[in-house]
């Protein structure tokens, strides 16, 4: 299984709560917990995100609504682009 290409999606809700859904080539998994948008900061609220999904997920992004991507607070996590914005 090593090197098997891994993926994710990260829908967060009105109500505060996200899913995030972590993608293998023979499963996928979904992950839920609440998040926090402080200025242009998203804070997903769920401290063991990154070891259940592989370094996918981290919990803290920049928000950067020009380009539509969530840019990770970590270094050695991927940027999220953004599908949709909700204001």
């Amino acid at each position: 299984m090593e090197g098997t290409p891994k993926s994710g999606t990260l829908e967060l809700f009105k109500n505060g709560s996200f899913g995030a859904s972590y993608h293998r080539a023979d499963y996928s998994c979904t992950y839920q917990g609440n998040y926090e948008i402080i200025d242009n900061r998203l804070v997903l609220k769920r401290t063991d995100l990154t070891e259940l999904t592989d370094k996918v997920f981290t919990t803290e992004y920049l928000i950067n609504r020009k380009d539509s991507i969530l840019k990770p607070m970590k270094n050695g996590f991927m940027e999220i682009g953004i599908s949709k914005i909700m204001e």
